[in-house]
């Protein structure tokens, strides 16, 4: 019975130096994670500020979207509690998403690593009202006319309007109606 209650002992010590390591490795785990995310946004904090104030012209509570300091968090103002998750309507949030596809594209995406040069976005302008898709247009027409861009859309008269603003700018523009050309 001795043995046996210094057996587990011995093994109670070696699973509470185990323990020891693997909190001290959950820190370090952790710390890397934190660190990440604030390099992270502390890149995209300033690019994401600028697109969404260009993209959101309608947004009343103010120019641009907000990081939350040292948080992944998206707020409408510097000190508002709320994320725009709760705030925004959908088309604001899918401004606000392509904003942050922007963002990360003029922050991460060099023309020396950018093989391809194109950015495919489905459906963009679905819940957006007439204001944001025009300010959308005028970001990808101005910020990205060196790439190839390629949206799909259902709506005929986004599509046109899109079409229209880039020819008016001599940009190259083409419209292409999968439903009708690959679906006889």
């Amino acid at each position: 019975m001795k043995d046996e209650i210094k057996k587990d002992i011995l093994k109670l010590k070696k699973l509470e130096a185990a323990r020891k390591k693997i909190d001290g490795l959950r820190v370090l785990y952790q710390s890397s994670i934190d660190e990440y995310k604030n390099r992270i946004l502390k890149k995209l904090r300033v690019p994401l500020l600028i697109y969404t104030g260009k993209i959101l012209q309608d947004y009343q509570n103010g120019l641009g979207v907000f990081v939350s300091k040292d948080e992944m968090r998206f707020v409408s103002s510097g000190e508002a509690k709320h994320d725009i998750l709760n705030t925004f309507s959908s088309g604001q949030l899918s401004g606000f998403v392509l904003a942050f596809l922007f963002s990360m594209n003029k922050q991460y995406i060099t023309k020396s690593s950018d093989d391809l040069g194109f950015i495919l976005i489905d459906d963009p302008v679905q819940t957006m009202d007439d204001v944001n898709i025009a300010s959308l247009i005028e970001v990808m027409r101005n910020d990205f006319s060196d790439k190839q861009i390629i949206l799909s859309t259902h709506e005929t008269d986004k599509e046109n309007y899109i079409l229209y603003k880039f020819l008016k700018y001599n940009l190259k523009g083409q419209s292409f109606n999968v439903k009708e050309k690959l679906y006889i």
